[in-house]
């Protein structure tokens, strides 16, 4: 499981910033959400000063790694 610690790094380009590095850790995909959703992970996500993308990242990660263990 990756650690809490790897994902900020991973976020702030400190960890995997070259793009061969990104193609073997991480998957580009796409998924359709409804907008008031869309809209409430944005609004989260400006509360805790993070691009949206990268809030949902952590909230995906956080219940996963809550649902292994």
């Amino acid at each position: 499981m990756i650690s809490d610690e790897s994902i900020d790094l991973w976020d702030e380009r400190k960890l995997g910033a070259d793009e061969k590095h990104a193609r073997v850790v991480s998957v580009r995909t796409s998924i359709r959400l409804p907008a008031d959703l869309v809209a409430a992970l944005k609004e989260l996500s400006a509360d805790n000063g993070l691009p949206y993308q990268t809030y949902i990242k952590q909230v995906l990660f956080k219940h996963v790694k809550k649902k292994a263990s």
